[in-house]
């Protein structure tokens, strides 16, 4: 028998914007369970299997997150309990097996909320507070200049497919605004990662009062794991992950500063300005040719491509530099190349 959850909640976010210090301060709450991108159905399932209310499809989607699950997290999965369950309530939908599987892996008599940190899913945000039974999302921003000097170093891909970033904070940043108008406080939760910084418990407070669960006081030296059941205590791409770091806040809000170039700050500022301003994020008011920062894109034609798309349409990108949905592109095995 598999205790159901009472809510189910995406974070979600850019890469780099501290979603996963994020989910392990979440995670501290007695009544919650805060995981990370393991089961992400919403990228590795969600309309792969159609259709899904056919027990055939079910078993099929199944079968390969289970696979996915053991080779990646080691993690077990019991199809068969989880197909018993779909026939006997006659599950027919993406959002139903999602919420199955995670209560599954996730949730007891205790835990009856569970959070899923999933990054780049801001625009499934709707579908997702809309289609599952009490379905919540967070989303968390981070000033575009930090992003794109975290990933600069933290990525795998060949440069400069890093200045992506730039086009999925301006996406991200304007959702979020979007969201704000049309879902409603009691479903959609907007957070900065510099006033996380600022003031952790007062933004964990926000998180308790969100998810209707009693405050309680975070601990910053909480011991944590990451989604590889390693020890976890900083993911920083300046910083190492051992005990012994001493995570440095102000240098991770203003490390931009000297990890960028000047044609890669103007680059960021001249497109993302407009919601920066809304986020309070300040100008560098920096001089130089804007030219010479557009030059960093032309001789990418995907880069090119999404700077086109935002000057025509004002539109910005839900992407990866690699699809992750290929094995070869998971971190542990480019870790290996």
């Amino acid at each position: 028998m598999v205790v159901r959850s009472e809510s189910q909640v995406l974070l979600t976010g850019v890469y780099r914007t501290g979603s996963e210090y994020l989910i392990q301060l979440i995670d501290q709450h007695a009544s919650v369970s805060a995981s990370m991108y393991r089961v992400n159905a919403l990228r590795f399932m969600v309309g792969r299997y159609d259709p899904i209310s056919l027990i055939e499809n079910q078993e099929k989607a199944l079968k390969d997150l289970s696979e996915r699950l053991l080779t990646r997290y080691k993690i077990k999965l019991n199809v068969e309990n989880i197909l018993e369950i779909s026939k006997e309530e006659k599950l027919s939908s993406y959002e139903d097996l999602y919420d199955v599987i995670m209560s599954h892996l996730y949730v007891s008599e205790n835990r009856r909320i569970w959070v899923e940190k999933n990054q780049l899913l801001w625009r499934e945000i709707p579908d997702f507070i809309e289609r599952m039974p009490n379905g919540k999302a967070i989303l968390i921003i981070r000033d575009p200049r930090s992003v794109l000097a975290s990933f600069k170093k933290y990525t795998y891909a060949a440069p400069p497919a890093y200045l992506g970033a730039i086009f999925n904070c301006y996406d991200s940043m304007k959702m979020g605004i979007d969201y704000l108008k049309d879902l409603g406080s009691n479903r959609f939760l907007l957070l900065k990662y510099e006033d996380l910084l600022h003031d952790v418990q007062r933004e964990m407070d926000k998180i308790w009062d969100f998810l209707k669960v009693d405050r309680i006081t975070v601990n910053e030296k909480h011991e944590s794991i990451d989604a590889y059941g390693k020890q976890w205590f900083v993911n920083s791409s300046f910083q190492e992950n051992t005990q012994q770091t001493e995570f440095d806040k102000q240098d991770a809000i203003n490390r931009w500063k000297k990890n960028l170039s000047i044609e890669e700050i103007m680059l960021t500022e001249n497109i993302c300005y407009d919601f920066m301003e809304s986020y309070g994020y300040e100008k560098a008011n920096l001089e130089d040719n804007p030219l010479n920062s557009l030059k960093l894109l032309i001789k990418d034609k995907t880069l090119f491509h999404y700077f086109q798309n935002w000057l025509l349409s004002k539109k910005g990108i839900q992407s990866f530099p690699t699809d992750p949905l290929k094995m070869e592109n998971w971190e542990e095995n480019v870790k290996k190349k």
